[in-house]
């Protein structure tokens, strides 16, 4: 992978950034850069940001801005992953908080003083104007690396395994009376936070996000 940033004629290589001096070359390079020192601070290994310049070079048509936003993207995407999230919200309101924290320190210094509300709105206009639409669904049943259901993005297999889970725990649940009170869904929950399960050596964390639909699923009615 490490040929995606030494060598300019790598076939994944945005061709469109190489100009006659290559200074937007060199400007893409500094950008991924930091991109990487920035993916530190989530334990993300740096191969995925890699991973992220390849996706985004499917998409063979964008600007370098565009293609930038994109690679921030699918990279935000998989810190959201990381930490237990399987959706992250990217526009609205509802992102401004999430989406900051995460673009903060993938920006660093080399996006500029006001680098996370650029990128920020350049996903917004991405995303808008429909520019990545090899990497990106818009529908349920897409089969590409990412979907866009707003105002959340998903990664397409996980979003897969999610909903055949869901469509395998419903006749379960199936009844006319609620299944349990909130009390009783609250203390459980409360038991398990208590004694957390280990995967590989690390603590399992379930999410604020997870908490809640627990608790959604497990008090609805059918």
């Amino acid at each position: 992978m490490d040929s995606i940033l030494k060598y300019p004629d790598s076939p994944f290589f945005p061709a469109d950034l190489l100009g006659a001096a290559s200074a937007e070359s060199a400007e893409f390079r500094r950008h991924i850069e930091q991109i990487k020192t920035g993916a530190e601070a989530f334990n993300l290994d740096s191969s995925l940001v890699h991973a992220a310049v390849e996706i985004a070079a499917f998409e063979s048509n964008l600007s370098p801005a565009s293609r930038l936003a994109l690679i921030m993207l699918l990279v935000a995407s998989m810190v959201a992953l990381g930490e237990g999230s399987t959706r992250l919200p990217v526009v609205g309101e509802e992102s401004r908080d999430p989406m900051g924290r995460i673009l903060k320190p993938l920006c660093g210094d080399q996006f500029g003083e006001n680098g996370v509300a650029t990128i920020a709105t350049r996903i917004n206009e991405l995303l808008a104007l429909d520019q990545a639409a090899t990497v990106i669904g818009r529908s349920r049943d897409d089969y590409k690396p990412l979907l866009y259901i707003e105002p959340f993005i998903y990664h397409q297999k996980v979003y897969a395994s999610e909903s055949r889970l869901v469509e395998w725990i419903r006749p379960r649940f199936e009844t006319n009376q609620e299944i349990y009170t909130e009390a009783d869904i609250q203390q459980a929950l409360a038991d398990v936070l208590a004694h957390p399960a280990s995967l590989g050596g690390r603590e399992v964390i379930i999410s604020v996000e997870q908490r809640a639909a627990i608790v959604s699923s497990a008090g609805q009615r059918s």
